[in-house]
């Protein structure tokens, strides 16, 4: 099955707050939670059996019975409120670090309701998801000051998968992101680039011997996921 279309407009308020006081900053940030809404949407189903297979009469029977390839579909998609606070100290002109906590609602992606024109398509996908806490390091050296400027990071991330959602669909798993950039200043002017690598940990969908979701949608497997994010501005 093929889905694709753009969820209505979705206005979600956020609010921001710094204190800057000498060498401390503070900062709080809220974002709330949003449903994003799709209706009467494109969806296309394939015949997943190649024609040479001896099912394959019997699965293109089955396709035009539920009213051929293409139908429309309609469904929400709820994502979770962002909340985050920051501490940053200036310890000396040449040295500064900062720290923050992120927390996302995460409990508020259960399940996906998939509302096809033909009832007999429907189905409901079961997440349950759960809130979920990040961790955020950096630290920023002036290797020349007032020019060159090289930044660490590290980033601790909890995922809000439980074992039972695993699939190769997202296979998810705690992360650890580590970061390093370089930060050139000239005159008005900020140049920089930057690296991240995010490592996800080894994840098995296996609990105690058996399948975490006997869902034969969810094949049982192993998982490890890096990613590798270049960025520049």
């Amino acid at each position: 099955t093929n889905i694709e279309g753009r969820s209505e407009i979705n206005v979600t308020p956020s609010f921001g707050v710094m204190y800057r006081h000498e060498k401390l900053s503070l900062g709080l940030m809220y974002h709330h939670k949003k449903t994003m809404k799709f209706k009467d949407q494109d969806a296309t189903l394939a015949n997943a059996i190649s024609s040479g297979d001896p099912g394959y009469s019997w699965s293109s029977a089955l396709l035009a019975g539920l009213g051929g390839s293409d139908h429309k579909i309609s469904s929400e998609l709820n994502l979770p409120y962002l909340f985050s606070m920051g501490i940053a100290y200036q310890f000396a002109p040449v040295f500064g670090a900062e720290f923050n906590y992120v927390r996302a609602g995460w409990s508020t992606f259960q399940s996906l309701d998939l509302d096809f024109d033909n009832d007999a398509l429907d189905q409901e996908l079961h997440f349950n998801y759960t809130d979920t806490w990040q961790l955020r390091f950096g630290l920023d050296f002036a290797v020349v000051q007032e020019k060159l400027n090289l930044m660490l990071g590290f980033v601790y991330d909890q995922t809000p998968q439980p074992l039972a959602s695993v699939s190769p669909l997202l296979p998810d798993s705690d992360r650890n992101d580590y970061s390093i950039g370089l930060e050139f200043k000239s005159g008005n002017w900020k140049f920089t680039g930057a690296y991240m690598a995010v490592i996800g940990e080894e994840r098995t969908n296996i609990e105690n011997g058996q399948p975490a979701n006997p869902d034969p949608a969810y094949p049982v497997g192993t998982y490890k996921s890096v990613a590798n994010i270049f960025g520049a501005g």
